[in-house]
């Protein structure tokens, strides 16, 4: 039995999948030329994510949406009426999921193209009738693009997944005609602060005075488009400093504002959650400060710290020389703590209001053993990447902790950066320079996909050789591919725009 799926949207590539796994060949066909990231928000509830589970796909659109945590109501003067919790929160083994349309489509796409075949989903065939006989249909096809006949298609069985205006339907209820609710519609998209928790899905007003639906569906580096840099007092250390070292700038580079004078002793990583915190590590100890890792409202507000301050250990409740900090989207934290000689060689993992639930990790060359866990990544899949920069390789981790692989294509890491699109950036600040063990290495920023560990691209540090830091030690890209380099030695960060 061969199936033919008229029209490649959601619909028909969850189909295309499902029959797929049940072992039953299909070929969809599409009446777009191209298959493109379109569309606005879409809400995946319990039963749909199950489905997509089934599919193998739920990590892939958990990873590439948002988590919705509660429902809220309220009337048009908006006065709170009632709230729920949703998905896993409410009881159910699956989430609910708030993601925009075009990514959905794009992951399915990509699923479907791996596993069927690039020649089973065929676009710009656009269906004009379907005509069945005792042996099965034939589909009638033409260019979309063009208009031009195309060859007619041949299956035992048509299933029509091509929306509103089916061709397909109109074929067989010709009388069928689209029923005006009387309820006008506008969708839209628009980039801004979170909303309250910044994962709970907004019903405001009704169907009778005008009603708002708002949920957030996409991460950014921040919310508004801005920068966050974690710096070091304009020198290489905040000790006696009154220097605020958070900084928020505009994507042009303009001052927006600043905080965290006097709390740090050595500034190292800096990561921004789902709902715009901030979160830094303090990577040494001196004056009762550092070796810790603090959350701060976007506003500058201290809303958790971990670790001792000033303390050095390697317990539950202490750090030695954090270098960096990440959380996964159910706010589960991960820090990368130690920071090479005598300090730790570690991940430590708490839980969302900061319960420490494991650790892992000891200092060693082997597989699963670190040296200078120097920075944290986190793909789709919620794999934790680590700079294992000593080692000058990155580990690839589930989140209990279970080695999975290891890369060593991205040079020495000092910095990683996995955006919303499995691309993943590496900055080397420290071959043929600082290192001492990985000469024939060119320092700069190396650009690359998760999905196979290639290299894609690579920004080279201009200076040829040196002894000291010279490429950029931080990085991170924006949603436009815009990729932006913290250096330390040069004391300075650097935006590449992309061609």
């Amino acid at each position: 039995m061969d199936i033919a799926i008229i029209g490649g949207g959601i619909a028909g590539l969850s189909l295309a999948l499902n029959l797929h796994r049940h072992g039953i060949a299909c070929r969809v066909y599409e009446r777009a030329p191209e298959i493109k990231e379109l569309g606005v928000g879409i809400t995946l509830l319990p039963h749909a994510m199950r489905e997509f589970a089934a599919l193998g796909l739920d990590k892939e659109l958990f990873g590439a949406g948002i988590e919705i945590l509660e429902s809220c109501f309220f009337n048009r003067f908006g006065q709170l009426i009632y709230k729920e919790s949703r998905g896993t929160y409410s009881g159910y083994q699956y989430p609910e999921v708030s993601i925009h349309r075009g990514r959905l489509h794009m992951i399915l796409y990509a699923a479907a193209r791996e596993r069927l075949g690039h020649d089973r989903i065929l676009t710009d065939h656009d269906c004009t009738g379907v005509a069945q006989d005792e042996d099965g249909v034939t589909i009638a096809f033409k260019e979309f693009s063009s208009g031009k006949a195309r060859e007619p298609g041949r299956a035992s069985v048509a299933i029509g997944c091509d929306g509103i205006n089916s061709v397909v339907r109109k074929q067989f209820y010709p009388e069928d005609r689209v029923a005006f609710a009387g309820i006008n519609t506008w969708r839209g998209v628009t980039r801004r602060k979170p909303i309250l928790t910044g994962r709970s899905y907004l019903r405001i007003g009704s169907i009778l005075t005008g009603k708002i639906v708002v949920y957030p569906i996409v991460d950014d580096i921040d919310r508004d488009g801005n920068l966050w840099v974690f710096e070091r007092c304009g020198a290489n250390s905040c000790v006696g400093s009154n220097l605020a070292p958070v900084v928020n700038l505009s994507p042009s580079g303009r001052f927006l504002k600043s905080f965290g004078a006097g709390m740090f002793a050595f500034p190292h990583g800096i990561h921004i959650d789902r709902a715009a915190n901030v979160w830094v590590t303090d990577a040494d100890g001196k004056d009762g400060k550092g070796h810790q890792v603090v959350k701060f409202s976007p506003e500058g507000k201290v809303l958790l710290t971990l670790g001792k301050a000033g303390v050095a250990g390697d317990g539950p409740d202490t750090f030695n020389r954090p270098s960096d900090v990440l959380t996964a989207p159910n706010g589960d934290i991960f820090v990368a703590d130690g920071h090479g000689g005598d300090s730790n060689a570690r991940i430590v993992k708490f839980t969302k209001d900061g319960k420490f639930v494991k650790a892992w990790g000891k200092k060693g060359s082997g597989a699963g053993e670190i040296d200078i866990p120097h920075a944290l990544a986190m793909d789709s899949r919620r794999r934790l990447f680590l700079g294992d920069r000593q080692n000058n390789r990155i580990q690839i981790f589930d989140q209990d902790g279970n080695y999975l692989d290891q890369w060593f294509q991205f040079s020495r890491p000092s910095g990683v950066f996995i955006d919303k699109n499995d691309m993943i950036y590496v900055a080397d600040s420290e071959s043929e320079s600082v290192s001492k063990n990985h000469d024939g290495w060119k320092r700069g920023i190396r650009v690359g996909r998760v999905s196979d560990g290639a290299v894609t691209a690579f920004i080279p540090d201009p200076v040829e050789k040196t002894t000291g830091t010279s490429a950029a030690e931080g990085v991170a890209a924006d949603a436009n591919g815009n990729i932006f380099g913290a250096e330390v030695g040069p004391k300075r960060l650097m935006k590449y725009v992309k061609k």
